[in-house]
């Protein structure tokens, strides 16, 4: 009877990529930004790559500061992504690892669905084991 509200558990885990969350939380991402006017569904998160889709509800292009906890040390490409999978913003600087909590600065355009990837500058990922 009546609303039922989505677990906590779930909103947390579409936000911040957190796949463990139950044994350890471990978000793979921070995002650096008031939570009005977006929405975020990070749909792969691992020590490789991240992967987002982000949505801003306002009438103007918003700053974003994604704060990154997972990734291995090495060089990334972070692309910012619209649907059709053209460039939705200028050029994104290639991210280096070098130790904990790296950031990427970007600006997130209004009314567009974006993509925020970020994948290794050389080649596949080594293989799972």
């Amino acid at each position: 009877m009546g609303v039922t509200l989505p677990k906590y558990e779930l909103l947390y885990r579409t936000v911040s990529g957190d796949a463990n969350y139950v044994r350890f939380p471990m978000p793979a991402v921070r995002w650096r930004t008031p939570p009005q006017d977006i929405a975020v569904w990070v749909r792969d998160a691992s020590r490789w790559e991240l992967q987002a889709e982000l949505f801003h509800f306002g009438e103007h292009p918003r700053p974003m500061i994604a704060e990154l906890s997972l990734l291995a040390p090495g060089r990334y490409q972070v692309e910012l992504l619209n649907e059709a999978g053209k460039p939705a913003a200028g050029r994104l600087r290639p991210l280096e690892v070098k130790g904990p909590r790296p950031t990427v600065v970007f600006q997130l355009p209004p009314q567009q669905l974006c993509i925020l990837r970020i994948t290794p500058e050389k080649g596949p990922p080594p293989a799972k084991r």
